[in-house]
C-alpha cells in the first residue's frame, strides 16, 4: 500500500484550498496538522475528498486549526461522492475510511449560507469527527451545518454554525 504522509503546513495565506483526497487509489492519507493559515476566495477551505465507489483505504489523524477563512463556498467539507463531472462513472459508497479528523478555531464569512458540510459514506462512515470554536458566518448571521453518516464531536463556546441538519 503506498503512502502520503505530510507532518505539517504552517502559516501561509492561501488563495486556493487546502485539499486532502484519497480519489479511490490504494493508499493511505495521513496529515497532522494545516494551522495558523488564511484562505481567501476560493470554493473549497479545509476539504477531505473521495470518489463514490473508490477502493478500500482511509484518510486519518487530520487536523486543521486556526484557520482564517475569507469568501468562501464551502469552508469545511467531506466529500465522500465527489464527482469531476456531471456524468461521474464512480457512483456510489466511498470505500475510503475516514477517522480522527479534527477541525479546530476555523473563523470567517462564509460565501453561503451552509459553511459545514459532512457528506459522509453509507459504506464506511466517518468516525471520531471533531469541530472545535467554529465561528463562520454568512451575511452577518451564523451559518447551517449538514452532515450524513458521520460520528463525531461538537463543541466550544459561541459555535456558529449552532448545529447540524441530518440529511440522513
Amino acid at each position: 500500500m503506498r503512502q502520503y504522509k505530510a507532518s505539517s503546513l504552517n502559516s501561509k495565506t492561501w488563495d486556493q484550498h487546502w485539499d486532502l483526497g484519497a480519489l479511490g487509489g490504494p493508499k493511505v492519507n495521513s496529515l497532522s496538522r494545516v494551522s495558523n493559515s488564511s484562505f481567501i476566495g476560493t470554493q473549497n477551505g479545509a476539504r477531505i475528498k473521495t470518489f463514490g465507489n473508490s477502493f478500500s483505504s482511509s484518510v486519518s489523524n487530520v487536523t486543521f486549526e486556526n484557520l482564517k477563512i475569507y469568501d468562501f463556498k464551502h469552508p469545511i467539507i467531506i466529500d465522500q461522492a465527489y464527482c469531476t463531472h456531471n456524468s461521474c462513472k464512480q457512483k456510489g459508497n466511498s470505500h475510503v475510511r475516514i477517522t480522527n479528523v479534527k477541525f479546530i478555531n476555523i473563523r470567517g464569512k462564509s460565501a453561503s449560507n451552509v459553511s459545514v458540510q459532512l457528506l459522509c459514506s453509507g459504506k464506511v462512515p466517518c468516525q471520531k469527527i471533531e469541530l472545535q470554536d467554529l465561528n463562520l458566518i454568512y451575511d452577518q448571521v451564523p451559518t447551517k451545518a449538514t452532515c450524513s453518516n458521520f460520528n463525531g464531536a461538537y463543541d466550544g463556546n459561541h459555535q456558529y454554525p449552532p448545529n447540524f441538519i441530518n440529511v440522513d
